[in-house]
């Protein structure tokens, strides 16, 4: 498959992906949020996913400044959507879960909406999945340094 024509079929099929989790309405939970995002949803189902998270744990699991995660905690907490509460083992660090009266609803709509994600998954061996993972890493690091990655591949491509 020639390089152009093999960029778009990536593009085309990561753009109905996009389209479809759009299609699902994910916005609804989050609506309380004023003019939510998808970074508001990835962050939520990071809290959703995980016992007790930091706003610097978002940060570093969605690669955003802790200036931007701290603004979307801020902003999901105003919404009632998530609460903070001290770390038990470390006073000085704030944690953070779903609230009280959204959270049951969020975690199963997330649930739902990504069953057929996880179920796709399943069918892939470890193998497979590590490896789509680790391209899919390629390709945000050849976006993000396009130069770097390019002096790379180049090395690679002189070694061999």
């Amino acid at each position: 498959m020639e390089s152009q024509e093999a960029v778009f079929a990536l593009l085309s099929r990561l753009a109905r992906i996009v389209r479809v989790l759009r299609e699902s309405n994910i916005k609804d939970l989050i609506s309380e949020v004023s003019d939510p995002s998808p970074r508001h949803m990835i962050a939520i189902a990071h809290i959703a996913t995980a016992d007790g998270i930091s706003v610097s744990d978002i940060s570093a699991r969605m690669s955003i400044s802790l200036a931007a995660a701290s603004q979307l905690v801020s902003q999901m907490a105003n919404a009632g959507l998530i609460d903070r509460y001290e770390d038990p083992s470390d006073h000085r660090r704030t944690l953070l879960k779903l609230s009280e009266d959204r959270g049951v609803e969020i975690k199963a709509q997330i649930a739902q909406r990504t069953a057929p994600i996880a179920s796709a998954i399943e069918t892939l061996s470890e193998q497979r999945f590590e490896v789509l993972l680790s391209t899919l890493d390629q390709i945000v690091g050849a976006i993000e340094h396009p130069t770097s990655v390019a002096s790379d591949q180049k090395t690679e491509v002189g070694d061999s």
